[in-house]
């Protein structure tokens, strides 16, 4: 029911008893619209500024737009740049021993030049390491669209690619955090998960993005397979599996998806909600019903394995499929001249 309800708040349901739902909701949904513009319109009078540039990246949408792999990338180009950059997000279900999420758990691994914290309070949690030596040049605040108490210098936000509003509602009549109109503060918007999108499609979406003030260009991304962990495997052998999918992530499709380009072959899909905490019997399910299934294999998410691999192991080999982030077109011309700006004005002490 879980699922149902995130895609009736992204308008993938149709029949009756949604619109029925839908109309419900509505009422709710402008008080929430309102309360957000006025949230919004308070903080954004008076924002507190970090000492270093800020990069900020978040989504008008709850869920499924794949800003970690997003962050990700941006933390890698920032690298390469000669910068440190500090990644800044809120955090949910954090370990006792690390401090983070499996999200912030995964961005150290993956970059392990940058440093990572998470707090409700990004202020809070960037102090130690801008008292450091040497500090951070460069912030990144992971999930932020909403969190506008912050200056940011660079405000990039990510958007579906088919639906970048979801239903078009805000919460609970549909996935907007806000108005619309709420993509007119961003400097850079990307349409993600762009993977197989028809030209016709694309252009109403970037035509819907503008007409709520969206900033042009519209930059294209997709998702593209990068390798199999922990052996670190090419994505290509897993062309002729049989493997079973488990999932917790906002858009397991997509997933499944990704898998079945790549010529395995999907004998069974166990997905769990976003963040879900895994246990060793959630675990040896997954593996009862691959096993049941035929698979050769059970497949996660780069999300997700990492929390499996620590559990005892299954009987069947598990592996996980980490994603990059690749922008379209002269996508990665427009973002690095964005950067530029920002980190050059910064040296230049604007």
């Amino acid at each position: 029911m879980a699922r149902a309800f995130e895609r009736f708040l992204r308008g993938e349901t149709s029949g009756p008893g949604w619109a029925v739902l839908r109309g419900t909701l509505v009422p709710a949904a402008f008080v929430y619209g309102a309360v957000a513009a006025m949230r919004s319109a308070a903080q954004r009078r008076a924002p507190d500024r970090l000492a270093i540039p800020v990069i900020s990246v978040g989504n008008p949408t709850v869920g499924g737009t794949g800003k970690t792999p997003f962050v990700r990338m941006l933390a890698r180009r920032l690298v390469a740049r000669g910068e440190r950059p500090l990644i800044l997000s809120r955090g949910y279900g954090a370990s006792a021993a690390s401090g983070l999420d499996e999200e912030g758990e995964s961005l150290r691994r993956d970059v392990p030049e940058a440093s990572v914290a998470q707090d409700k309070d990004r202020f809070r949690a960037a102090a130690p390491f801008l008292r450091s030596d040497p500090k951070p040049t460069v912030a990144v605040l992971d999930d932020a669209a909403q969190a506008l108490r912050f200056h940011r210098d660079l405000d990039i936000q990510l958007v579906d690619a088919t639906r970048p509003f979801g239903a078009g509602w805000t919460l609970p009549a549909g996935a907007l955090r806000e108005p619309p109109r709420a993509v007119g503060r961003a400097d850079l918007v990307v349409a993600t998960r762009a993977d197989g999108v028809p030209e016709a499609l694309r252009a109403r979406t970037r035509e819907l993005l503008l007409r709520h003030g969206a900033p042009e260009p519209v930059l294209w991304s997709r998702h593209a397979p990068d390798r199999l962990l922990p052996e670190g495997d090419p994505p290509g052998t897993l062309a002729g599996q049989k493997v079973f999918l488990v999932s917790g992530i906002a858009r397991p499709e997509s997933f499944q998806a990704t898998v079945a380009e790549l010529g395995a072959t999907v004998v069974g899909l166990r997905t769990h909600p976003d963040h879900h905490p895994y246990t060793a019997e959630d675990l040896a399910a997954v593996d009862r019903a691959a096993r049941g299934a035929g698979a050769d294999l059970i497949l996660a998410t780069g999300k997700d394995g990492p929390k499996l691999a620590a559990l005892p192991a299954p009987g069947l080999p598990l592996h996980y499929l980490e994603v990059v982030v690749a922008l379209e077109a002269d996508g990665d011309e427009v973002l690095d001249a964005a950067l530029e700006r920002v980190l050059r004005t910064a040296d230049d002490g604007g």
